[in-house]
């Protein structure tokens, strides 16, 4: 969200991005299930379906800042879940920080996913990735 603000104070306000208005239009018009069971490039979204079906449910006008609030959250989500676990593994606190912070500070990674909820793969990606080396080198 900071860094939409940064950009311009009503962008979360204005900007939806195209695949979050295309699951919450699909969840509007057709109904949760059958998005849901519906690929989308050969795959099935759904965690991006599922965030796309709350946002329906606000008016039209009001699907951006819902959008964005909602793809903050769960990166948000993520975030905490995967720092608490490096914490449980013995990383130190400001290593764990550091780490769970990865996808919404680098640019990168932002340009990709940082507020568009369709694009969760590559944070939740990351925090697998770095979940698993924490607990797998634990276990040594």
């Amino acid at each position: 969200m900071g860094r939409l603000m940064l950009r311009s104070w009503r962008a979360p306000i204005d900007i939806l991005w195209a695949e979050d208005g295309l699951h919450a239009l699909c969840a509007d018009r057709y109904g949760f299930v059958a998005c849901l069971v519906e690929p989308y490039a050969g795959f099935l979204h759904v965690v991006p379906r599922s965030l796309g079906w709350i946002v329906s449910w606000v008016p039209i006008e009001s699907w951006p800042i819902a959008a964005n609030v909602g793809a903050a959250l769960a990166v948000g989500c993520l975030a905490a879940i995967v720092c608490r676990i490096l914490l449980t593994v013995g990383y130190d606190a400001e290593s764990a920080g550091w780490l769970a912070a990865v996808p919404v500070l680098t640019p990168g990674v932002g340009l990709e996913s940082v507020n568009s909820y369709a694009n969760l793969y590559v944070p939740l990606a990351y925090y697998a990735s770095v979940a698993l080396v924490a607990v797998w080198h634990h276990d040594e």
